[in-house]
């Protein structure tokens, strides 16, 4: 599937609805106006389409961001309890050495 460069992407849904209201209000025939009334709720339709996704992938972004910070946060509570265990037994270990 092409892709269209952005400055051509993201205004489509206005051009849609503007070219949807000409037609309604500029052409006189019953088929006119329908395709007009069809453009503007096309137009309409494709852009609450990207806003609603994009809603949805900005919450699933903020989302990941928050539980890889949880999962580091995690990792080093668990990286600083293993480093103060290990120098409690290293503590235990010199003591049993200072009792011989």
């Amino acid at each position: 599937m092409p892709h269209f460069p952005k400055e051509l992407y993201e205004p489509l849904p206005y051009v849609y609805v503007g070219v949807g209201i000409a037609t309604t209000f500029g052409l006189e025939t019953l088929l006119g106006k329908i395709s007009g009334v069809m453009l503007v709720a096309g137009g309409l339709i494709i852009g609450y389409q990207r806003y609603s996704y994009r809603q949805k992938l900005r919450i699933r972004q903020e989302r990941e961001a928050w539980l890889k910070a949880e999962a580091d946060r995690k990792k080093r509570e668990k990286q600083a309890w293993l480093r103060d265990q290990a120098q409690q037994y290293r503590d235990a270990l010199a003591k049993k050495d200072e009792d011989f």
